[in-house]
């Protein structure tokens, strides 16, 4: 026999749970009594009329007489159906459906990591492609986090970091490669010349014409060091004093091609000499409106070199024999041989320079080197080249007597003397 339950007011907690005798839900205030069997609630008018616990577990050994050890069978009843009470509703459109279960909404918010990948990841396409292999670490973890909790989203950002940083590392690996093969082409110390002497012997210039050797003598090689920049080229002796050397090459030999240029800009220069003497030198002077072309001093080293002769006259003839001087691949006092092509003009408006078009093998390193006419007559100082897989054999010398007024403008600031040596152009035959 069950005992009688202990009688009390429902309250917040009691609230809702429903009578399994009556099958209503009681309400916050009535009088109810807990099963002390299986806990169940039960109102207290329940209790007084039926006497016992009415609960599925409690009604085989208060409702009925079972045999020992049978469990009992679940019975519904007419009044079971009866007291049932279907699903809610909801009518959408004059149809009644039912309101299917919907799952807590979880607020969500984008992946920190997410995001700081995908930048990471736009970041290697300029920086070379380091952080690619960063944003593609970053991007597997955000991915990895993203699918383990609820509250996070932005898969998108993730992969798309791994992805753009993937890209990053083969382009940047790429490009690199196409560097280094072009580079063998580009390099003016290439694999030949690194294997030969650098230093020039003034001891073989012994049986060579005597025009031949003064434009030898007059040549120098002039390094530029400037921060993680460098560049090498060559320079013509046009004047000297008792104790400076005053040397005429390109502007882009010591710094850029283009803009107002100061010795910081230029660096650390040094000219060596044909007989191998090496001094630093600065910058004197440059040439207005963008010409390419630049004065040196440095020390005088006695011996060491000898004074370009430069031609005064604009006489040049097409098919005239002429020869340059310079350290092509940084091969030092190199000559070659050939003709002029043709005359052109070089400038602005304002000043139009004589540009002379020679058929001569020149190569980098031959930069602010002389060009000279069949006597030995510094006529141009050699400026550029074109590409060699696009043509052959084709350079441009601006030609000196054009450049002779432009030092003569500062002749007083420049030059020792005023003025280069100038002799008259040969007659031509």
């Amino acid at each position: 026999m069950v005992s009688k339950p202990e009688i009390f007011t429902a309250g917040s907690l009691e609230a809702g749970q429903v009578c399994p005798c009556c099958q209503s839900a009681v309400s916050l205030g009535d009088r109810v009594g807990r099963c002390p069997r299986c806990q169940h609630l039960q109102h207290e008018a329940c209790w007084s009329e039926r006497g016992v616990c009415c609960s599925y577990l409690c009604e085989p050994a208060t409702a009925r007489s079972e045999q020992a050890g049978r469990r009992p069978d679940m019975v519904v009843t007419d009044a079971d159906i009866a007291a049932a009470r279907p699903a809610p509703r909801v009518v959408v459109a004059g149809a009644a459906v039912r309101l299917p279960s919907v799952a807590p909404q979880i607020p969500q918010h984008y992946s920190g990591l997410a995001i700081t990948a995908f930048v990471t990841a736009l970041a290697g396409i300029v920086l070379l492609g380091v952080p690619g292999l960063v944003a593609i670490c970053l991007g597997a973890v955000a991915v990895g986090g993203i699918n383990a909790r609820r509250d996070l989203k932005g898969s998108g950002f993730a992969m798309a970091a791994i992805i753009i940083g993937a890209l990053d590392l083969v382009g940047w690996a790429a490009a690199g490669t196409l560097f280094l093969l072009h580079y063998q082409e580009l390099n003016p110390h290439s694999a030949v010349t690194e294997s030969l002497t650098q230093q020039f012997d003034l001891d073989d210039l012994a049986d060579a014409p005597q025009h031949i050797r003064q434009a030898v003598r007059a040549n120098v090689k002039v390094e530029s060091n400037s921060g993680l920049q460098s560049s090498e080229g060559s320079g013509v002796v046009i004047q000297a004093s008792a104790d400076r050397v005053f040397v005429l090459t390109n502007r882009h030999v010591v710094g850029g091609s283009a803009g107002v240029l100061d010795q910081a800009d230029a660096g650390d220069i040094q000219v060596t000499f044909a007989d191998s003497s090496q001094t630093p030198a600065r910058l004197e002077w440059q040439a207005p409106e963008g010409v390419d072309i630049v004065v040196l001093s440095c020390d005088a080293v006695q011996g060491a070199f000898e004074t370009a002769v430069v031609r005064a006259s604009p006489a040049l003839t097409v098919g005239e024999s002429v020869f340059a001087i310079g350290n092509p691949l940084g091969l030092g006092w190199s000559y070659s041989r050939g003709a002029i092509s043709a005359v052109r003009r070089y400038g602005s408006e304002h000043r139009l320079l004589r540009m002379i078009q020679a058929q001569l093998p020149l190569n980098p390193g031959n930069s602010g080197g002389g060009l000279y006419d069949e006597a030995g007559v510094l006529i141009g100082i050699n400026t550029l080249t074109t590409a060699k897989s696009t043509s052959e054999g084709i350079g441009f010398a601006i030609a000196i007597f054009d450049l002779i007024p432009l030092l003569e403008e500062e002749a007083s600031l420049v030059l020792a003397k005023g003025r280069p040596e100038l002799v008259e152009a040969p007659d031509p035959e």
